[in-house]
């Protein structure tokens, strides 16, 4: 038997929403990695009269898969694990719940489209999951990036999946488009391929106007922006019932924090007061937008929780601002 290996160009996630659609499923695009953590919650019960453990306790398994891909053009992680959602809300968008799985394929093939029956070797599959977290990176090193966690309950290993391709109503993914030649829709739009720093839609992101530099109706201006980063974490709690074993749901713990970390070069202070004897602040409008037509939506209740001003010491390197706010349930995707 010859050796094999698991390494990116033999891997394949796709998403389903099996109460949509049982038979749809959606290959996901720019993906970079994909982990899957699964812990066995064990509960010792011991007793008088020996050493020796009376029973282990075995509960139910949580599952934690992880995924990042960039900003290609195609749509994003979240958005389409929560396919059937009423809204593009935070809100709307916490309550669906998907099958992820991991085909992996002959390391052997260029494309995993190559192969004629499209059988994967192993494909794993983690029904039933509620997204954890969600996380967008803009920064000016690097790709524009999505980074989600799911959490679940299950997780099954086939053998020789039949994977069938074709994103039509019949059912299939779009797993024909990894045929070797697969590249960005509009790497040739005049939009960019892969999202860059210079994909920053500048027209229409609107930035809190306390900031030094961004201009009136939170228009970029003259500040200088070096990263943007929105995260949230649902926190999620299971939910039981007498009569059976796994939780009926897993239930957001709202209101949900949304966070917004911009960091910016210090062209002179950081150019926040805070006086003691009176509020400081006042309400901010929030939305970022790319050039492939992305948009974040944070609403206009996004108040500033903390600014630090820091570098530029005798080591070398630029004075910076990180400035972070923080709004509660206000996050809209769109595009």
């Amino acid at each position: 038997m010859p050796n094999k290996r698991v390494f990116y160009a033999c891997q394949g996630v796709y998403l389903q929403a099996p109460h949509i659609n049982p038979t749809l499923k959606t290959m996901l695009t720019g993906v970079q990695s994909v982990g899957i953590n699964t812990n066995f919650n064990l509960e010792q019960v011991f007793e008088l009269g020996q050493i020796s453990i009376y029973e282990n306790i075995e509960g139910i398994p949580d599952v934690e898969v992880s995924m990042e891909k960039v900003f290609d053009g195609h749509g994003l992680i979240f958005p389409k694990a929560c396919t059937g959602a009423a809204a593009n809300t935070l809100v709307s968008r916490s309550k669906e719940r998907c099958m992820v799985a991991l085909g992996i394929f002959d390391d052997g093939l260029d494309a995993i489209a190559n192969d004629a029956d499209t059988i994967a070797d192993y494909e794993i599959q983690m029904d039933g999951l509620y997204v954890s977290n969600v996380s967008y990176s803009f920064p000016t090193d690097g790709n524009f990036s999505e980074s989600v966690s799911f959490v679940g309950n299950s997780k099954t290993i086939n053998n020789a999946k039949l994977v069938k391709i074709g994103n039509v109503a019949g059912g299939g993914t779009n797993m024909s488009v990894f045929d070797g030649t697969h590249t960005p829709p509009n790497i040739a739009g005049g939009v960019g391929g892969i999202q860059r720093r210079e994909n920053l839609d500048t027209v229409n992101t609107r930035l809190p106007t306390e900031l030094p530099g961004v201009a009136a109706g939170g228009a970029l201006g003259t500040a200088k922006i070096q990263s943007i980063n929105i995260s949230t974490d649902f926190g999620r709690e299971d939910i039981y019932e007498l009569g059976k074993r796994a939780p009926y749901y897993r239930a957001p713990n709202f209101p949900i924090e949304v966070t917004v970390d911009i960091e910016m070069i210090a062209l002179s202070t950081d150019g926040i007061n805070a006086a003691e004897e009176q509020e400081n602040l006042t309400e901010q409008t929030i939305k970022i937008q790319t050039e492939d037509g992305k948009i974040f939506d944070l609403g206009s209740k996004n108040r500033l929780s903390s600014v630090t001003f820091g570098g530029g010491d005798a080591a070398g390197g630029q004075a910076t601002c990180t400035y972070s706010y923080t709004n509660f349930n206000d996050l809209t995707i769109t595009g």
